[in-house]
Order: C-alpha cells, then structure tokens, then sequence
C-alpha cells in the first residue's frame, strides 16, 4: 500500500525573482536576493537559515527563469528540512501572479509570504510558528519597526483598529484617523488556505499589482486579517537601506 504524504502545516513561499533594478550598482550580476551582508552571508542566506528554526515547515524558493541556476545554485549555512528552488513562470507578471504559481502548485494549512530581499534583526520565526498554531484571523500582516524608514519613508503602511486591519497602504496615508493604529508592513503575510484559494481564484486579476492590493481586496471580499508585532526589520529596496545593513556583521544583530 503507497502511503501519502503528510500535508505540511505550514510552506513558505519565499519571492526571490526580484531584479533589484533600484540597487543594480550593488548587485551588478547577482540577484538582489545574493547581495552579500557580512559574516559570509548573503540575503536569502540569512533568511533561510533563520526559516530552519521551523524545522517542519516546508519552502519553495520562488525564482524567476534567469536567477534561478545562480540562487538555486547559492546555498550555505544550515537550511530548513525541505527546501525546494521552482521556476515561476508569472514573475515577469508581478509579484502577486508568482505567489499565486506556487501558492497553486502546493497544499498546506497554513502559507507564509516571505520576500527576499527582507533583512530581520532578530529571527521572527519562532514567534510566528506559535502563532500559526492559534491564528485568530484567515491571515495575519506581520508588522514591526523599519529602521531604515523611522523618519516616515519608504513603504508597506498597515491601518487596523484593535486586532482587525481595515487597510493596507503602498505609502504613508496622508492623514491618520482617531482610534486607528499605524504599522509598518514587513512584506511577511501568514494566511490559511481559504486566502490562499481566494489568490488563485483571482490571480488573473493582480498582474503588475503591488503585493498590497491582494489583501486589500481580500478584506472587501469578507476575509478577516489581523496585524502581528514581530522583529525590527529592513527591507533592501535602495543603496542607503543596503549601506545600513551590508556592512554590518550579522552576528551583531543574532539570528
């Protein structure tokens, strides 16, 4: 009798196909994902040493067709249990369309979003396997402080009134609302299958849209999100955001 395979509670999906087109005097060949931060480390690196905390969640690494061979090709340190590199054909079609590609070539209880190009103080990871195991919300936007943008810059702007989000923002919003809340959006998205149905119901819709239009149209569709306070964190999108953490010694900051 051929046994079946254990759906994984939780698969990560890491949207490592980003050019870096805004940081291409750093990265020159590399994949902004391979950028090198210290300590013989890299991006991507660091993230996935930091995703083998969770020793039984799975993770596909999402490239595009011309990074794949040099990412896939990248590995070092330690690495979760199953790690998985996959071709997306969607990436020249935004980030939303790639997420939807593996989101439909998978099954699981659980999603978690995951960009690469993301550098976290400390790992906040453990933190989001506890709370995977009592989601209170179909998906849970985590949120925290973004060192590179304290003076207000930058994007990913999480609006929520107690534990509910009432909406996710690219820029700041140009006013804030009383009894409202204002979170910085790390780019970390945990969602349960239900959400992850409604991405690839819609999927045809998010071609070339930002990664917030999704959960924003989700929110309209019913679905309840929730914010989730996690570890300081910079997101690489510039040389400046590079030059805070590219020189640094990672160990300075743990893991």
């Amino acid at each position: 009798m051929q046994l079946r395979a254990k759906t994984p509670q939780t698969v990560v999906l890491v949207l490592a196909g980003g050019k870096g087109t805004r940081i291409a005097g750093k990265t020159g060949q590399l994949p902004k994902c391979l950028l090198p931060i210290g300590n013989g480390q890299h991006l991507l690196g660091r993230a996935l040493e930091q995703l083998s905390a969770a020793q039984d969640w799975q993770v596909v690494v999402c490239c595009s067709e011309e990074n794949h061979s040099l990412v896939s090709a990248s590995r070092s340190g330690s690495l979760p249990n199953s790690v998985r590199y996959q071709v997306c054909q969607a990436c020249p079609f935004g980030p939303l369309r790639a997420l939807a590609e593996v989101v439909s070539s998978t099954d699981a209880a659980h999603y978690l979003l995951w960009l690469a190009d993301l550098y976290f103080y400390g790992n906040p990871v453990p933190a989001i396997q506890r709370l995977s195991s009592r989601m209170i919300a179909n998906g849970h936007l985590v949120v925290g402080d973004n060192v590179a943008c304290r003076d207000g810059s930058g994007s990913g702007y999480v609006v929520a009134s107690g534990d509910q989000v009432k909406e996710i923002y690219y820029r700041v919003p140009e006013a804030g609302t009383p009894g409202l809340a204002l979170y910085r959006w790390s780019g970390l998205f945990l969602f349960d299958r239900f959400l992850a149905r409604d991405l690839v119901a819609h999927r045809d819709d998010y071609t070339d849209k930002a990664l917030e239009t999704w959960p924003n149209e989700a929110l309209k569709r019913g679905f309840v999100l929730a914010p989730f306070v996690s570890e300081p964190f910079v997101n690489v999108n510039t040389d400046s955001d590079y030059a805070l953490i590219g020189t640094s010694p990672t160990a300075a900051h743990g893991n």
